[in-house]
Parts: C-alpha cells; sequence; structure tokens
C-alpha cells in the first residue's frame, strides 16, 4: 500500500506483457494504454467488481472505487474506453473523476459518447479501474524497433547482393524467344 492512501503500489509491467484488447488481464480485463498527465504510461484495467447498488451519488462512487482497489476514470479515460467494439459498458452514463465544482461533475454517456456535467447528489452507473504503470515502454518499443531496421537493412543488402549476383549470371543481349 502506498504511504499516502489505501491503494496497492503496483510495480511497472513492460509493454510487451500486455494481452490483447479485452483480454483478461491482472484480476480485470485490458482495455489499452495511455499517457497521464505528468507523461507517465499506463495500461488501463477494468476491475469487474461491481458496486451493492447499481446507482451510486458521485461521493459513493469514489468511495467504492478505492474500496475494490481502483480508481473511477478520468475524463479521457472513459473516452478512450467507449470506442473499445462491443466494450464491456452499458450504453448509459457513468460518473467520471473529475470534480467540476462543489455541485458538479463529469460524467460519460456511453450511448452518445460525450461528456455530461451532473449533479453531486445525482446518482449514477460506475465502473471502476486499475491504472498499470508501464516499464519505460517507449524505450524498448524504439530499441526494438531500431534492432528490426538494422536487420531489415542487412536482410536488403544481403537481397540486393543476391539479385547481382543472379543478375551477373544471366546472359548479356534480350532473352531467347519464350522465356520469360
Amino acid at each position: 500500500m502506498s504511504a499516502d492512501s489505501d491503494q496497492p503500489v503496483l510495480e511497472a509491467i513492460p509493454l510487451f506483457s500486455l494481452p490483447e484488447l479485452k483480454q483478461p488481464f491482472e484480476g480485470g480485463v485490458y482495455c489499452g494504454v495511455t499517457t497521464l498527465p505528468d507523461g507517465q504510461h499506463v495500461a488501463i484495467v477494468k476491475l469487474p467488481d461491481e458496486p451493492d447498488r447499481r446507482l451510486l451519488s458521485w461521493k459513493q462512487a469514489i468511495a467504492w472505487a478505492k474500496s475494490v482497489h481502483g480508481q473511477l476514470p478520468s475524463p479521457a479515460i472513459a473516452a478512450q474506453l467507449s470506442f473499445l467494439d462491443n466494450g464491456p459498458f452499458s450504453k448509459t452514463t457513468y460518473w467520471t473523476d473529475a470534480p467540476r465544482n462543489a455541485h458538479y461533475a463529469l460524467s460519460y454517456d456511453f450511448q452518445r459518447c460525450a461528456l455530461d456535467m451532473s449533479g453531486l447528489m445525482g446518482e449514477l452507473r460506475v465502473f471502476a479501474i486499475r491504472l498499470i504503470p508501464l516499464a519505460e515502454p517507449f524505450e524498448a518499443y524504439e530499441l526494438e524497433m531500431r534492432v528490426r531496421s538494422i536487420e531489415a537493412r542487412f536482410a536488403t543488402a544481403e537481397l540486393s547482393e543476391r539479385l547481382a549476383s543472379l543478375e551477373s549470371r544471366l546472359p548479356a543481349g534480350p532473352l531467347p524467344k519464350g522465356a520469360t
């Protein structure tokens, strides 16, 4: 658990250990990767837990998400998740983690794929996510792409040499009639 919350401290995982979208992963369903405002890259996992009550106020939703060691999605993550084909969401409005002032918070309507402003005392659906840090994902990805690029250049050079060798064995002048 982290010192300032009751949430577990999650270890960073390699980018290449992620499953395909909508597959079981780390106690939930893997829903993609995003970059947080601080620049950290994270995997998004929708937790399977559901609250005892179908509809909750915003404060109840925040407390419930923490109780399952998760959090509500940010508006950006909710929008990203709405574009999953046959995603694990009902076509209705869910809370996000974004309060706007003392009376309203942003919610996300999965039917219209749009942000809404909802009163904090109103009750909406809720789901929890867990964000799992990725271990230097793009540095590792860039390194692998460089290795593949070098391998491709060697393969291209080898193919060019073979082609030149074959071309040198071809007879000079036009091909005989019927040769293709």
